[in-house]
């Protein structure tokens, strides 16, 4: 049933684009048709509130069926005032931040993804939109990492931050106790040093835990000394570096392309 929105929770929802209310009050927003109908399909995602704007009520047709605790009608002015973006599509879900951590996970995948101050809210919603694609369930952060439930970064997942669970806050003591305990292959990026890319030939038997770093300053130190191998994408042209996000898309193009083509029994 639809209802007016209170001021009071107008007011609460426009504070989630803050770190601090969004970690005191549990939740983040999804905001566009595409992203909130990929997070109501979600099975990890508990949605809490649904917000159409009024003219734009049409648009809960094209929706899947919403399970929350209510969906409010919102004037353009009241859109306008919750929303950071420039043109917003007039519908957004309110949602649970997802508590799920490292310890409940009974099973964990054999490729993991492991990042690194990480700050670029651009850059990390595009790593997970990639991670989607390529079959990546789970993406690891360190303890500096971006808050990845800020409105850019999930705006720049296009929706993909509903299928790929995030784990934050990740030390590298833990790091280590997961590459001991569950006997992962650590494999560094450089962009410097190490073996070529191309040249690496994952094998199915081989778990595989990637880790990148920052754009500026790659993988600290300590983080370094985990690695079994490190590995660099060749540069054929001129240039310091490439994109970190860009970076990503072709490393798990590389494992996932050659994985699947063992499993199809491809040479």
């Amino acid at each position: 049933m639809l209802q007016s929105i209170p001021k009071k929770l107008l007011k609460q929802i426009r504070q989630l684009r803050q770190k601090k209310f969004r970690h005191e009050y549990g939740l983040f927003v999804i905001s566009g048709l595409r992203a909130v109908g990929l997070a109501l399909e979600s099975d990890t995602l508990r949605p809490k509130y649904l917000l159409v704007e009024k003219q734009q009520m049409a648009i809960l047709n094209q929706l899947p069926a919403f399970n929350g605790e209510a969906i409010y009608a919102l004037s353009p002015s009241e859109f306008e005032y919750i929303s950071d973006e420039k043109t917003p599509q007039g519908i957004a879900l309110v949602a649970y931040l997802p508590e799920e951590t490292l310890s409940q996970i009974t099973t964990l995948p054999g490729q993991l993804i492991f990042l690194e101050n990480i700050n670029d809210p651009g850059n990390f919603g595009t790593i997970v939109r990639t991670a989607a694609w390529f079959g990546w369930p789970l993406i690891l952060l360190g303890t500096n990492a971006i808050d990845p439930y800020q409105p850019k970064a999930v705006r720049a997942s296009a929706g993909a931050i509903a299928r790929v669970k995030i784990l934050r806050d990740i030390s590298l003591k833990t790091l280590t106790q997961l590459k001991t305990q569950n006997h992962y292959k650590v494999i560094g990026t450089t962009v410097h040093e190490g073996h070529t890319l191309p040249a690496f030939k994952p094998q199915p038997s081989e778990k595989y835990l990637l880790l990148f770093g920052s754009e500026a300053h790659g993988l600290s130190g300590e983080a370094a000394q985990l690695c079994d191998l490190k590995l660099t994408i060749p540069k054929f042209g001129t240039g310091e570096s490439l994109n970190l996000s860009v970076a990503v898309s072709l490393f798990l193009y590389q494992f996932t392309a050659l994985n699947s083509k063992r499993d199809n029994g491809e040479n």
